[in-house]
């Protein structure tokens, strides 16, 4: 699992694609060598709702999977 630290680096990752795009991609990346790895970034063609709402349907997609302790497997 990550830690509070890489996944806040994750995070960033994802923001920065975001920014970057200038809208939500559907990312894949890896870990390796100690660091993050961005494998490809293209636009999310089912997204039907926008940004603000689908962060907030994620977050708590995510929630929904943690285990007691925050740490959550996807």
């Amino acid at each position: 699992s990550l830690t509070a630290e890489q996944l806040g680096e994750l995070a960033a990752l994802g923001r920065r694609v975001e920014s970057y795009f200038r809208g939500p991609r559907d990312i894949e990346w890896a870990w390796a060598g100690g660091r993050f790895w961005l494998l490809q970034a293209r636009p999310i063609t089912t997204l039907q709702v926008d940004q603000a709402t689908a962060r907030a349907e994620e977050i708590k997609a995510a929630r929904a999977k943690a285990h007691p302790g925050g740490t959550v497997w996807a």
